[in-house]
Order: C-alpha cells, then structure tokens, then sequence
C-alpha cells in the first residue's frame, strides 16, 4: 500500500502494461508494482500457456513428442478439451525443466515458432527501464523461467529468486525488493517458498490467493493475498466487492488471513 490507494501489480511484465496500464496509472498519480521474470524479457523462458493456446488452434491433432498422449483437435470442443488437458500435462506431468524443449518440438511440428505475437509479448530492457523511471512504478521480482517453485528443489528455489534479483539489478540499476511467486497458488508457493523469499532478503512476496492486506498480514509479509481482476471479473461492481474484503472468508474457508 502507498498512502490509501491499493498498489496494482502485475505479473510476468506484458508490454500491455506498457502501452496501455501506465498512461491510466500515471493520469490518476497510482502507484503500481511490476514482477518482471529475466528468462521471460531474454527468451530463455516463453509464455508456454499463450504458446499451447496458439498451438491447439492452429492443430487439428496434437501429439506429446515420444510416444505421449495425443488429442484431436478438429472441432470447437475437441479444442477446449485438448488445451485444458494439455495444461494438466505441462503443469503436473512435465518437469518444470521439460516444458519449454517438449513445448519447442510440438511447435516445430506444426511449423510454427514457440512464442507468442509481438503485442501479446513481455518488456524487453530497454522497455522495462522506460517504465522502472517513473517513481510510481516498482520493479519486482518474479524468478528467472516462471517455474512452479514447489516443484524444485530448496536450492533451485533459491538460485531462481536470488540470480533473478541479480540480473534485474544488473540491467535496472536497482535491486528489487519486492517477490511474486510463479502462478501463485498454494500448489506453486507454501511455508518452505516464503521462507526462502525472506531468506534471500526479498521485503515482502505475494501470492495469488484470494484476500485483502489486514494488520494481522505484519507476521505473514512472504505470502501476502491479492485480488486478481482476471476475464472473469471485469465489472466494477465486481472488484469493488472483491476490495471490501467480503468475498475473503468465502474464499478461505471463513479465515480472514491465510498463512503461508
């Protein structure tokens, strides 16, 4: 928080926030907070679930490289059925480190590159730094590949939160502060991740779990709540509600903080 208005944060660095998030945040004097991942602005590591998106709607049958499940993608909710199952697999049945060499072979396939459209892509340096000048925004930090933490190791948790930390400094000329787990959900980020996060000397580390900031959240700052406006959300009305802090204990099983 910075005075009374809630601090927007965004994830993964699009250059949507760019061109069109900045110039509204600037208009309305809005402090705002982007975790930029390294891997993501270099292209060591890709968008894979925009990349699947693209692949399942250009395919009409795609197949896991070495004799993997296969799925046919001919009509509408073939599509829909493939692209949720093709999530799980990347998500829980691929290793974090096989995602983006399996992901490059499907696309090869197909002919087509793994990565995504240029307007749909993240900030490259020269972008960030743009953006990092104006003392409303704050660069945080987001790992280096985007991996699901709890899936690594202790020591590859921490090489990803403290070589990110390095190479956002190196090239911003500041040292973030602030984390943002990969995904975000209790799945990707628990007690062990937040404590890494301090460990490493990051100040605070938010999830994506549903909540809002009370003082109680002083003791629990490497897993602090968000309120994600996503597509399903876009109303006013709806984030208006979300910020009252009703929907919190509906959403965390009647508990007003949830630790890490």
């Amino acid at each position: 928080m910075t005075g009374a208005l809630p601090q927007s944060r965004f994830d993964d660095g699009y250059n949507d926030n760019l061109h069109h998030a900045w110039p509204v945040f600037q208009k309305h004097n809005v402090p705002f907070t982007i975790y930029a991942a390294p891997g993501l602005v270099e292209g060591a590591a890709v968008l894979w679930w925009e990349v699947v998106e693209k692949l399942v709607a250009k395919a009409t049958f795609i197949k896991i490289p070495g004799g993997g499940p296969e799925w046919r993608c001919g009509t509408l909710i073939q599509k829909r059925a493939a692209f949720h199952a093709l999530m799980r697999y990347f998500s829980y049945t691929l290793t974090e480190l096989d995602q983006v060499p399996v992901l490059r072979e499907m696309c090869a396939a197909e002919g087509m590159i793994c990565g995504v459209s240029a307007d749909r892509d993240v900030m490259n340096w020269k972008e960030l730094r743009q953006i990092a000048s104006d003392p409303l925004c704050t660069i945080g930090a987001h790992t280096v590949h985007h991996y699901n933490l709890r899936r690594l190791t202790a020591g590859m948790v921490s090489q990803e939160m403290r070589l990110s930390a390095d190479m956002l400094e190196d090239k911003l000329g500041k040292r973030p502060l602030h984390f943002a787990y990969p995904y975000g959900s209790a799945k990707a980020a628990g007690k062990r991740e937040a404590e890494i996060a301090a460990g490493e000397g990051f100040l605070s580390a938010v999830t994506t779990r549903h909540g809002t900031i009370h003082p109680e959240h002083r003791a629990n700052l490497h897993a602090l709540p968000r309120i994600s406006i996503n597509g399903r959300f876009q109303k006013l009305v709806y984030a208006q509600t979300m910020m009252s802090g009703v929907t919190t204990p509906i959403a965390n099983a009647g508990r007003r903080v949830v630790q890490a």
